[in-house]
């Protein structure tokens, strides 16, 4: 005798089949007020050219050295109490930011970074830079062995920037100084390995961009160490421009310096340009 297949099992019930059709019915107003479905689509990159530049509308605050130097000291005291890597990240954050605005990526950035703060401003910047997209190389000829730069280099390594500490620069579209800062003093000169690195720098083919302060210029206006860099293409002054950069033609002039609180320009007697939107640089020639 063959076997009769057995029937399927019954298909239990849905849980939701002995509540009342009328909890189960959405109300009305889901059914009359419901907006109409948005079609979201990829954002498009605008191809319009860019606004041209409109000088800024308050007449611009030049620093010397000694205010800027008390400007940073006031940020990491009571009850500003800034730490020297958060005004590293925000300095070297706004070079990138500068960077981008002027040359947007795909572009290759080499950036020669001293041993002091303006050296860590430049480590900061070449990480954002690798994160927008920039073929980024950092020349770093004499490190510093302290927090937070030895820090700042293995956060470069983690990524695969190349750090080199020798020449010659890599080839780039963008070149950036950032080798010494306010603290240069002409009298003392520029010294080696420097020299060879400033030398590079004024002979390289791409833009030179040069952070805070060009490398070997008197901070004050006093002139220029023997081997200083030449006049550089764009300039990103940080917190405040310093006196050095008055009278500059030709040289497109961004400052990064927002996070400067209000309370402490008027305490200081100094002066910041008003940023627009949420940008953290503005251009100011």
């Amino acid at each position: 005798m063959i076997p009769q297949p057995s029937s399927p099992p019954p298909t239990p019930p849905h849980p939701l089949a002995s509540f009342p059709m009328r909890l189960l019915r959405p109300p009305a107003f889901c059914l009359t007020h419901l907006p109409p479905r948005r079609i979201l689509t990829p954002t498009k990159m605008s191809t319009s050219p860019r606004k041209p530049f409109a000088p800024p509308a308050r007449p611009l605050h030049y620093v010397v050295a000694s205010k800027a130097s008390q400007i940073d000291a006031k940020l990491m005291s009571p009850p500003y109490s800034f730490t020297l890597d958060q005004l590293m990240e925000l300095a070297g954050q706004s070079v990138s930011h500068a960077i981008f605005h002027t040359h947007p990526p795909p572009a290759r950035v080499t950036l020669v970074c001293g041993p002091g703060n303006n050296g860590g401003d430049g480590l900061v910047a070449a990480r954002h830079l690798h994160h927008f997209g920039y073929a980024v190389t950092v020349h770093y000829p004499k490190r510093a062995a302290r927090p937070p730069f030895e820090a700042l280099v293995q956060q470069l390594g983690v990524l695969d920037v190349p750090v080199d500490s020798g020449l010659p620069l890599a080839a780039a579209d963008v070149v950036v100084d950032a080798v010494f800062g306010f603290g240069f003093r002409v009298a003392g000169g520029v010294r080696e390995p420097f020299g060879r690195f400033l030398a590079a720098m004024n002979e390289a083919e791409g833009v030179l961009l040069a952070v805070d302060v060009p490398s070997g210029w008197e901070v004050d206006g006093g002139g220029k160490a023997e081997g200083a860099v030449r006049t550089p293409d764009v300039l990103v002054s940080l917190t405040a421009p310093k006196l050095c950069a008055r009278g500059l033609h030709g040289v497109q002039h961004w400052v990064g310096g927002r996070f400067v609180p209000r309370r402490l320009c008027e305490e200081l007697a100094f002066e910041v340009p008003e940023y627009p939107g949420i940008e953290g640089v503005v251009r100011v020639q």
